[in-house]
């Protein structure tokens, strides 16, 4: 047995924990580069005394932590949601009140003017449901139970909003090339054609939600830059992914070269972060 029993202690554990406790320092120092200590005393007991304002208030607001009532129940709050926002609800209403008021509501709903309304909402409705079926199903197929799975966004009309889906192969190449054109020749500092900003170009759609995970798209979406080590020991930088991927090509970098970017507290090899040599050589 590599360990062995530690050694019984000769007096009882209670006693030394005792003397320890009553052990008193004959002189106390003083703190570091102090030259007098004001605090060496005693805290002065308050013994029949009552508490202080400051303490009332911490009192206060810890009871009122532990014992704020909740309001989102009560009766006048279900009383708020459950009225109607443009019809005041009249209490004890006379005879001759409840047939005006049944004459009024016929003559509403026998208006032509509430009847085009009424049909327009569901004109709007049943547009509303034939975009959302029309783009339920994407170009790709390993991305149509991701697709289908996020949830639309509730539109200003109450109504969710329908994403843009891409259908055909021809649209997804369409995409993908406006898309490089404008990613890359920018890159290279080339003039760009100005485009709308209203219309996004939905890349990450046209290539593959499945394949950017692969491809670890964070990456890519990086914005700070990326600094590496040369073989002199020199740091290079700023640059981008792609201005890796061009050194790894040439040869310059390797899984061993340590680089340093954004959300990273120290250099470390290409090779030991996760998914950067899948990123930087996906060849």
């Amino acid at each position: 047995n590599w360990f062995h029993n530690p050694n019984r202690v000769p007096f009882q554990p209670l006693s030394l924990v005792r003397s320890f406790l009553n052990f008193k320092p004959s002189s106390k120092t003083p703190n570091f580069a102090s030259i007098s200590n004001p605090f060496s005393g005693k805290p002065k007991s308050r013994n029949g005394k009552q508490p202080g304002k400051y303490t009332k208030m911490l009192e206060q607001y810890f009871w009122e932590i532990e014992n704020f009532p909740d309001y989102r129940h009560t009766p006048e709050v279900e009383e708020i949601l459950n009225e109607h926002p443009f019809i005041e609800k009249k209490e004890n209403p006379t005879k001759e009140e409840i047939e005006e008021n049944e004459k009024w509501w016929d003559a509403l709903e026998a208006s032509p003017v509430t009847k085009f309304l009424i049909r327009a909402e569901e004109i709007a409705d049943s547009i509303n449901e034939a975009e959302l079926q029309e783009n339920s199903v994407p170009y790709r197929k390993e991305d149509r139970k991701l697709w289908q799975a996020v949830p639309h966004v509730i539109g200003l009309d109450g109504r969710p909003m329908p994403r843009k889906a891409i259908k055909s192969k021809q649209e997804s190449d369409d995409k993908f090339w406006d898309f490089a054109r404008q990613f890359f020749f920018g890159l290279w500092c080339f003039r760009q054609r100005p485009y709308p900003p209203g219309r996004p170009i939905d890349v990450a759609q046209a290539i593959g939600y499945k394949r950017l995970e692969k491809r670890y798209y964070d990456f890519i979406m990086r914005s700070g830059g990326f600094f590496y080590k040369d073989r002199l020991g020199r740091t290079r930088g700023p640059m981008e992914l792609i201005q890796l991927k061009t050194a790894w090509g040439a040869g310059i970098i390797d899984k061993h070269t340590f680089v340093w970017g954004e959300d990273m507290d120290e250099w470390a090899p290409i090779g030991m972060i996760y998914g950067m040599e899948r990123a930087i050589a996906t060849w």
